[in-house]
């Protein structure tokens, strides 16, 4: 139980530099660079009744 509660702290780490930090640098470099996405495309929106 105490070796869970040991490797949590780094493993939280872990996560969040993988679905919060990499995309998030990912999107900086793109803009910095001028680059577009390339799959990006808009749908029209929806007028309330």
């Amino acid at each position: 139980r105490k070796i869970i509660f040991l490797l949590e702290g780094p493993l939280v780490v872990i996560n969040l530099l993988t679905f919060s930090f990499f995309p998030f640098l990912d999107a900086q470099t793109r803009m910095m660079f001028g680059k577009k996405m390339k799959d990006l495309y808009f749908t029209p929106k929806m007028s309330r009744g």
